[in-house]
């Protein structure tokens, strides 16, 4: 179990908010005047590897901050609106990893229709895998899976954590997905920016399916975790297969649980 970096950007400024607002009055739980490298150099620091750095809006402002990160430090994944055409330049800025999302439901023919219409039919969705994995590289992609629970079962989440799609985050799902990328980034969206605890059901899947994969890819869990008693049981119960991050309950964006602490607690 590995704590990953996390550094979300949003109109220039490094910022935690609770992403279920984005695209509506969105919900600020800590905005920073200093740079993001001030941070990236925090993170690094500490050694720490694999982080992600999130562009959580379209700016020019966070895309030159987000590459000035990237020339800065490695081992930096980026995300936030890449696709098949654009990855390759934050790759050749330094990005470790490219980070996709709602590419991964972009029609093949986005003249005809820019998102998948009616129930996103898995097929489509695994062959626009499939394009992307070819087009990118494999080992150079993370899926980023936002979901949320209908009726007990996890649904992928997209237009800003917005619009439902009917592809289940399930064992089955991650395995197939898995093919065509080297990690998975899963947010539990009911929690995420709230600090109100982790998405222990949500957990579960995502453990199972760790311990019944045979292949060597990484996930990281995203949602809810703010204090130590937190992590020590989503260790417990992920076994510690899987990696965690943590936002706006960090003391460095404004939170009461020290980096140092959760580094303490990890050796």
């Amino acid at each position: 179990m590995t704590l990953r970096p996390c550094i979300d950007i949003h109109k220039g400024k490094v910022k935690q908010i609770i992403g279920s607002t984005l695209g509506s009055e969105v919900s600020v739980n800590f905005e920073s005047q200093e740079s993001g490298t001030t941070f990236a150099e925090i993170f690094h620091k500490y050694r720490l590897k694999g982080g992600h750095i999130c562009v959580l809006d379209k700016s020019e402002a966070s895309f030159n901050l987000a590459k000035s990160i990237l020339l800065q430090y490695k081992h930096w994944q980026i995300g936030g609106g890449i696709n098949a055409e654009t990855a390759r330049q934050y790759l050749d800025a330094g990005a470790e990893k490219v980070i996709i999302s709602s590419a991964l439901f972009k029609n093949k023919n986005p003249s005809k229709s820019p998102f998948l219409k009616g129930n996103f039919k898995e097929d489509l969705i695994f062959e626009q895998a499939k394009a992307l994995s070819k087009t990118i590289g494999r080992k150079n992609l993370v899926f980023d899976l936002s979901c949320k629970s209908f009726s007990k079962k996890y649904y992928i989440m997209i237009h800003g954590w917005k619009t439902k799609t009917d592809l289940e985050v399930s064992v089955k799902t991650l395995k197939k997905l898995s093919a065509f990328c080297s990690e998975f980034l899963i947010h539990g969206v009911s929690v995420e920016g709230k600090k109100s605890g982790f998405d222990t059901d949500l957990v579960a899947i995502l453990t199972k399916f760790k311990q019944n994969n045979p292949k060597n890819i990484a996930i990281t869990y995203a949602g809810g975790l703010h204090s130590l008693d937190d992590i020590r049981q989503f260790q417990q119960q992920s076994q510690g297969l899987l990696d965690f991050t943590v936002g706006s309950s960090l003391d460095i964006y404004g939170g009461e649980l020290s980096l140092s602490d959760i580094l303490n607690l990890k050796n």
